[in-house]
């Protein structure tokens, strides 16, 4: 099957493309792949089903988000808080109120 389109295609059409898309909330982006499956003809229907079928086994599953926004694997993540941990066995701990001088310097 032949893909009728790309994402460099659609990018270079539309600039903001890629950074809209990487600003959106999932439940945006759920509502717009929704509306867009609805409206397409079989042909970008099959092309983007084929393209999350390549994807699908490659894509990281991303368990939580940093405060900053950073994804998170499970692995990642367990290894945060495994690091977090053995860094408070070690004594590297801060008091409450050095949290809040810090949280307030944000």
């Amino acid at each position: 099957m032949r893909i009728p389109w790309s994402l460099k295609s659609v990018s270079n059409e539309n600039p903001n493309f890629v950074k809209n898309l990487l600003n959106m909330s999932v439940l945006q982006l759920r509502q717009d792949l929704h509306e867009i499956i609805e409206k397409a003809d079989d042909s970008v229907v099959e092309a983007m089903y084929a393209v999350y079928r390549s994807l699908k086994d490659e894509l990281p599953i991303i368990v939580a988000f940093t405060s900053t926004g950073e994804p998170l694997t499970k692995e990642s993540l367990v290894e945060r808080i495994r690091s977090s941990y053995i860094a408070g066995k070690n004594g590297e701990t801060k008091t409450a109120q050095e949290v809040l001088e810090e949280i307030t310097a944000w």
